[in-house]
């Protein structure tokens, strides 16, 4: 975003140069119209063409978009969206349990889990995900769908961690407790909510609470034979599994 940033103002400038000096009365009367020196009439111009606004003296603010299908009204703007995780207690859980892990098949380079991932330039969709035995999911929440139908691809024996909000009213939902060996609801400990706070990947600190529970699906690739176990776990005890919390 610098360096996008940078790289714009120096054209704004270029063209305030040209276009903002004794030269160009009319650029001049206009910008006096509307209480701006010439440079800063030019600039928002330059900007607007990209996208973006002029918040102050080289000061680029873009705007923020919310785009898309949004689960459950959602309204995180499109540009911070990516840059949130899963909660690294959930996700070492997890993987000490059911991996270890081998891919991220919905991530970014600072929300990924593991040392491969596919982000979103790479479709993780159109990939084959046959060739892997250990993978973990938190899809994009805007349409889930698409990544609930693919896991039926995965090999006989892989294993999938899937982390989905706890919906079952959707078709989503279905499509994975019809695939599901094992469901893990996340709880309350009895004194807390039991509902995430996703990690901000640049800072590593939570956001606030999500607005519905979370659910993890546990996949086999292959049918199973009899019914789906469920479980039900908190937070404080997947700490206290990780060595990170004293039993009580």
């Amino acid at each position: 975003m610098k360096d996008e940033a940078d790289k714009f103002t120096i054209d704004a400038w270029e063209k305030a140069q040209q276009f903002g000096g004794e030269h160009n009365p009319a650029l001049h009367a206009e910008a006096a119209a509307k209480g701006l020196t010439p440079w800063q009439l030019v600039s928002n111009r330059v900007w607007a063409t990209k996208g973006l606004v002029t918040g102050g003296h080289y000061q680029a603010v873009r705007p923020q978009k919310v785009t898309g299908r949004r689960f459950n009204g959602s309204k995180t703007p499109d540009n911070v969206r990516p840059n949130w995780r899963t909660p690294e207690h959930v996700f070492a859980w997890l993987d000490m349990t059911y991996g270890p892990f081998e891919v991220d098949l919905a991530a970014c380079e600072k929300s990924t889990k593991c040392d491969f991932y596919f982000c979103k330039e790479e479709n993780s969709l159109a990939q084959d995900w046959s060739q892997f035995d250990a993978m973990f999911l938190n899809p994009p929440y805007d349409d889930i769908t698409p990544w609930t139908e693919k896991s039926r691809e995965i090999k006989p024996g892989a294993v999938l961690a899937v982390v989905l909000p706890n919906d079952n009213s959707t078709v989503w939902f279905r499509n994975m407790v019809d695939q599901a060996y094992t469901i893990i609801n996340i709880v309350s400990n009895g004194k807390n909510s039991g509902r995430l706070s996703f990690e901000h990947a640049g800072t590593g600190k939570p956001g606030k609470q999500n607005n519905k529970g979370t659910v993890l699906f546990i996949l086999r690739g292959r049918k199973r034979r009899g019914g789906v176990e469920t479980l039900y776990i908190d937070q404080d005890q997947m700490l206290s599994e990780l060595g990170l919390l004293d039993a009580q």
